[in-house]
């Protein structure tokens, strides 16, 4: 028999979902000794010790929301230190995600003390994700073997790993799960007149949207089946999608409703809000998602480099679509199927542009990728075949270099990536677990401030409490972050409570460049400091610039923006304490870039000017 023969042979058979399914827990089993990473730490305050934080982070159950808009309530979190002092009052930060709330209370509530029983339930989520898609695979897929291979590929896919190692990313997977139980249920209901899908296909929708935004990417597929794969007239596809239409219409109602959504940050960005800046970003990203899903590099790089680079990632990225594009004209013509596939996967790659690209988004966008990858390589492992792709002409060279190439990267390279992936330590978040020096181990802070100079991460400042609080140490009652550690800092005293900070390049810089002394703007390609200049401006963006002579009034202290850059950012910042800086209630501590930790700091005396050198985060630690 031939080879080929005996592969199609092995992937048609029954079993081979269930041999997925397995193949995906396998691989995500080192995400179990991950523990607890980020906002992790958020949701366990929150969940375990309310009492403690809900003055400043809300209710139990409102895990991913870090304001609706209030500026009473932001001002409470600015001044508990759980964001920085630069923070727009006016910040939406808010998502509705009720049932992956849910999923997190059963966690901390059942096994609090045990991550990895946490992690497990993830991993089951994931399980459940790519049955289902193996489910629908089958369905859509007359050829046994394409669909058993569309569902390895998907299974062993290392983009998912970062998505189950990190627990409040979880909510990815619950809408994925739900998302795709809809699509199958609407399927079923179409084309094989399963009425109860009727119902079950909007409801599994609802869930879905429920669960996260992610969800949204559902309509995606819905009318890439409705353009496609339904085989009614136009007018009862389109009467069929109206209750999925009435059930994301009464989500987003609701969800305005509510006060949820994103504005005032340049890291989140929402299409209804802001369409034109969301276009601009999206041309941008969207190659970039691309590239990470179909090939490499993983789209997790952006984040890492200049605006040059990604300037040419986007273009390499818009270049290797259309070369993909025509390498699958002749099976997209010849079969609806890839035309459903491609649709989708296109358009759900919409709803991820909101935020800076990572693999951890990409599970809806892979469903598609994976299905169109395997038609491809199923057509040339099956000499006669549904399709007929030219045995001759320039692309049949581009074909088989792209088959090639999805072998490699998919089949074999994949499976091997996706446990070291698993683990997910990712560089911000080992940061955030950083021990503070012992400075802060003394009972009395949890009355007093932590003054941190300048933290590596702004971002893993504002976890602070939350960590402390799941390790049983005390924790600061306020946090004052003065200076993003990534750039030079100098910081002169101008009398016994007064303190001027002025940041190489000032604050807020905008990500992929760097300002040095003398004003002069550098770009080298590749940084993971820019990283940190992405996550700084979560809490403002350029849409509300700070003013000159503008006042932020914390406990204790109040900060002034004392001058401005050329661009309109704040240049310098002078904090007015209401106490000397050497107050017993301030607890001064700095990041030591050459011993990568944080030590007691002495703030400079009256008169005098310190200078801290910049940090630069390490890719690998």
């Amino acid at each position: 028999m031939p080879l080929s023969s005996r592969i199609q042979g092995l992937l048609a058979r029954r079993r081979l979902p269930l041999v997925a399914v397995l193949l995906t827990a396998v691989l995500s089993l080192p995400s179990l000794s991950v523990g607890l990473q980020l906002d992790d730490y958020a949701h366990r305050a929150l969940l375990v010790h309310p009492e403690r934080v809900r003055a400043e982070l809300g209710s139990p159950l409102d895990l991913f929301n870090l304001s609706r808009g209030d500026p009473a309530r932001m001002h409470k979190i600015m001044d508990a230190g759980f964001a920085p002092w630069w923070t727009d009052v006016d910040l939406r930060l808010a998502f509705w995600r009720p049932l992956s709330a849910l999923t997190h209370w059963l966690d901390h509530n059942a096994w609090p003390t045990h991550p990895a029983w946490m992690h497990l339930q993830s991993v089951l989520w994931l399980a459940a994700v790519v049955a289902v898609a193996a489910a629908l695979y089958r369905r859509h897929l007359a050829q046994p073997a394409v669909a058993g291979l569309a569902a390895l590929l998907y299974a062993v896919d290392d983009a998912h790993a970062a998505t189950v190692s990190w627990l409040a990313n979880r909510n990815a997977l619950v809408a994925a799960c739900f998302g795709f139980l809809s699509l199958l249920a609407h399927d079923r209901y179409r084309r094989a007149a399963w009425r109860p899908g009727a119902i079950a296909a909007p409801l599994c929708l609802g869930l879905a949207l429920l669960s996260g935004e992610s969800g949204v990417a559902t309509g995606a597929y819905l009318l890439a089946h409705a353009l496609f794969l339904d085989p009614a007239p136009v007018r009862r596809r389109l009467i069929a999608l109206a209750p999925h239409a009435l059930v994301a219409g009464a989500w987003w109602a609701a969800y305005k409703a509510q006060g949820f959504g994103a504005s005032g940050s340049d890291a989140y960005l929402d299409p209804a809000h802001i369409p034109f800046a969301f276009l601009r970003a999206a041309l941008e990203r969207a190659p970039a998602l691309f590239l990470g899903q179909w090939l490499a590099p993983p789209s997790d790089l952006y984040p890492l480099l200049s605006t040059t680079a990604t300037a040419w990632l986007a273009a390499a990225g818009w270049t290797f679509m259309a070369l993909v594009a025509l390498a699958l004209r002749p099976l997209l013509r010849q079969d609806p199927t890839a035309r459903y596939f491609a649709a989708g996967t296109l358009l759900s790659l919409a709803p991820i542009c909101g935020t800076f690209p990572s693999d951890r988004l990409l599970l809806f966008t892979g469903y598609g990728a994976m299905g169109l990858i395997a038609q491809l390589l199923g057509a040339f492992l099956s000499r006669a075949g549904w399709v007929v792709l030219p045995a001759s002409g320039p692309g049949r060279l581009g074909r088989r270099a792209l088959g090639f190439a999805f072998v490699l990267v998919h089949a074999v390279l994949a499976p091997l990536s996706f446990p070291a992936k698993a683990p997910g330590a990712t560089v911000f978040a080992k940061f955030a677990e950083t021990p503070f020096d012992a400075v802060l181990l003394d009972p009395s802070v949890e009355r007093d401030h932590a003054i941190v100079v300048n933290p590596p991460l702004v971002l893993a400042t504002g976890l602070l409490s939350t960590l402390r609080d799941a390790q049983g140490l005390p924790r600061p009652r306020f946090i004052r972050c003065l200076s993003p550690g990534i750039h030079g800092v100098e910081l002169r005293r101008t009398d016994d409570r007064t303190l001027i900070v002025r940041p190489t390049g000032g604050y807020l810089q905008r990500p992929g460049a760097l300002v040095v002394e003398g004003g002069r703007e550098e770009r080298p390609a590749f940084y993971p400091s820019y990283l940190s200049q992405h996550l700084d401006r979560v809490f403002r963006g350029d849409a509300h610039p700070m003013a000159l002579g503008e006042k932020v009034e914390l406990t204790l202290v109040t900060v002034e923006v004392t001058a401005l850059t050329p661009d309109g950012r704040p240049a310098e910042a002078t904090f007015r304490f209401a106490a000397p800086l050497e107050d017993a209630r301030l607890h001064w501590i700095a990041w030591a870039p050459t011993e990568r930790r944080f030590l007691p700091f002495s703030p400079p005396t009256v008169g005098e000017t310190v200078r801290l050198e910049p940090f630069t985060l390490p890719l690998f630690d």
